[in-house]
């Protein structure tokens, strides 16, 4: 991976600079938080964190780039390379951007852009206009309650991801804005809580698979199951397939499907931990979205991508190595292409 981080990267930032806990490996800083600290890192910089385990940071600087590996790796076996980038907790400074990352939790201020990453969950902290796109969120941390997404404030995008929340909603609003102009649209929304989206305002809701796991009845009788986003929250709700069965479909929002979606009806349910959710072909999903492609996270103008591999990033697809040298020497071969997606 050093080969191919060195070789090739192309951003709009002033500078990239390598990022690698080993002494050995000759990057530029051994941390994040080393390279904060340096006065020859300035705003708009890009920053390459190689494969391996690096320490949680904040950025101390705005308009900083991180750039990963990916995750998955070993399990979609499309590259040479099967050793992701994992963090650990995050603070993305105003401006700020992710991508091809293994994080715990990842905070950020206004105008950051969380992209093609795998954490456990997001608080916004109440800032505004963040964008959260192909991503993979998932699992309970102690940092936050059980949800993926909190404190949902004003012009957020969150799009094509997968959110798998365990004990509370996929999505939950703050208390300041709760959404107001957010648009949350081709994602695939799991949770066995009270509600899949809950708390949201003002917001468009369009194109995503909405299921609740939850089993059994409320007090009035209607399944969890139905509980999947509220209507009454001046939100535009439109093309969503729900795991609401059809006798309890909203009449007044007839362009959603209410089909009783479940994990089993919907997503193929084999290979990797992120390819599984790829619809199966009889899924009511298919060519249900507004532009008359398939909802959830793999439709739309920008569909996940599989281990989050940043765009453009060049990977290694072919290693040979010789197991003895010629005329004492070893001539290493080496095939490389970039994510182009």
């Amino acid at each position: 991976m050093a080969i191919a981080f060195t070789t090739g990267v192309v951003t709009a930032s002033a500078t990239c600079w390598r990022i690698n806990p080993s002494p050995y490996a000759g990057a530029q800083f051994k941390t994040v938080e080393e390279a904060m600290n340096d006065i020859n890192v300035l705003s708009g910089d890009t920053l390459l964190l190689d494969p391996g385990q690096h320490s949680g940071f904040g950025l101390t600087r705005e308009n900083i780039t991180i750039i990963g590996s990916g995750y998955y790796l070993d399990q979609n076996k499309q590259w040479g390379e099967a050793q992701e980038t994992i963090v650990g907790r995050i603070w993305l400074s105003k401006g700020s951007s992710i991508e091809g990352c293994s994080a715990s939790i990842i905070s950020s201020e206004e105008n950051a852009h969380i992209k093609r990453c795998k954490f456990n969950g997001i608080g916004g902290l109440y800032h505004s206009n963040v964008i959260v796109e192909q991503c993979i969120i998932s699992g309970y941390s102690a940092y936050q309650s059980p949800a993926g997404i909190t404190d949902v404030c004003a012009n957020w995008i969150i799009r094509n991801n997968i959110i798998d929340a365990s004990g509370g909603g996929a999505i939950e609003g703050g208390i300041n804005s709760n959404g107001i102009g957010s648009i949350i649209e081709n994602n695939i929304l799991i949770s066995d809580g009270w509600a899949v989206i809950g708390n949201i305002q003002n917001a468009t809701i369009r194109n995503n698979i909405i299921i609740n796991t939850r089993s059994g009845f409320d007090d009035n009788q209607i399944p969890h199951a139905a509980a999947t986003v509220s209507f009454t929250d001046n939100n535009i709700i439109q093309n969503n397939v729900f795991s609401t069965p059809e006798k309890y479909a909203n009449t007044e929002y007839p362009s959603n499907l209410y089909v009783g979606a479940t994990i089993e009806n919907t997503f193929v349910n084999e290979g990797s931990d992120d390819a599984k959710w790829q619809l199966l072909d009889s899924s009511a999903a298919k060519g249900a979205a507004t532009h008359g492609g398939d909802c959830g996270a793999f439709g739309g103008p920008t569909p996940y991508v599989l281990s989050g591999i940043p765009q453009f990033l060049p990977h290694i697809t072919e290693a040979l190595v010789p197991a003895k040298p010629t005329d004492g020497k070893i001539t290493v071969k080496l095939k490389i292409a970039n994510q182009n997606e």
